[in-house]
């Protein structure tokens, strides 16, 4: 069974943002509150789980939310692929 990667409180990601606490989990991935480091602004990141999807579904996905400009959906600032700290 594969483990999955648990973010920590002050946990680094990319040198972007600051792990404040985990918020939550579904079926495809886990959401963190976290610190920009750029804007020093709490925002929530949501890390995916390697084995959930087809990659290309996942980038238009992204693709269509980015481009979304609606009150009542939060807006999308940054996204990518996270280099994750190592864990012993």
């Amino acid at each position: 069974m594969k483990m999955e990667m648990e973010m920590e409180t002050e946990d680094n990601i990319d040198n972007k943002y600051i792990i404040i606490k985990n918020k939550g989990q579904g079926g495809f991935g886990k959401v963190y509150l976290a610190k920009s480091k750029n804007t020093n602004k709490e925002v929530a990141v949501k890390l995916l789980k390697k084995e959930r999807g087809n990659f290309n579904y996942i980038i238009n996905l992204i693709n269509i939310i980015s481009s979304l400009n609606y009150q009542y959906i939060i807006n999308m600032i940054d996204n990518g692929v996270a280099h994750l700290p190592e864990k012993e």
